[in-house]
């Protein structure tokens, strides 16, 4: 299935962390990785066009940034990315910031949370509410947003998926929810 809208020019941040990463506790996630003999990895699902300042947040904190976007990353950044996510080896962190809400079909988002949540690997989903009028419009040439509150974007994807929750403005694996700062 195609998306209608690609949102790929939604991705405007040149040099501001999308919010999740200052919410996450990067000393903890090191910190647990190294008792565990996991990598310092992030997978940013949906990172944008608009990357190199993730990279050296995440490089000064010791940790290897991989990126998939469809729309704004090249096919072999894609192609190792998805190929890191589907190997079984443990990740540090999957980020999934404000995709969800710029799709406007439900079997793509079902498909990408499906896709991150079925690794078991610690997963933060962030969601832009927009106007949380919860009536999807298009707001661009080729750009879309659901407009849905984080409890509804919840209720209708992760209903079924064992060990979500709804934390701290994310969604995220229980086990994992302590990786968000207090």
């Amino acid at each position: 299935m195609t998306q209608e809208f690609t949102s790929k020019n939604t991705s405007i941040n040149k040099g501001k962390l999308p919010a999740i990463y200052g919410k996450l506790n990067w000393e903890i996630i090191e910190a647990t990785n190294q008792s565990y003999g996991v990598d310092n990895t992030v997978i940013d699902y949906g990172c944008g066009k608009y990357t190199q300042h993730i990279v050296d947040f995440l490089n000064e904190k010791n940790f290897v940034f991989y990126g998939y976007d469809l729309y704004n990353q090249s096919w072999a950044n894609n192609v190792a990315t998805l190929d890191l996510l589907s190997s079984g080896q443990k990740i540090g962190v999957i980020i999934c910031s404000n995709l969800l809400c710029v799709i406007k079909e439900d079997e793509i988002i079902q498909d990408i949370v499906n896709k991150i949540t079925a690794t078991k690997q610690p997963y933060f989903f962030t969601v832009w509410e927009g106007d949380k009028t919860g009536v999807g419009k298009q707001t661009g040439s080729d750009q879309y947003q659901r407009n849905e509150k984080l409890q509804n974007i919840y209720e209708k994807f992760f209903k079924d998926i064992p060990l979500a929750c709804k934390y701290k403005g994310t969604i995220c694996n229980k086990e994992y929810k302590k990786y968000l700062k207090k």
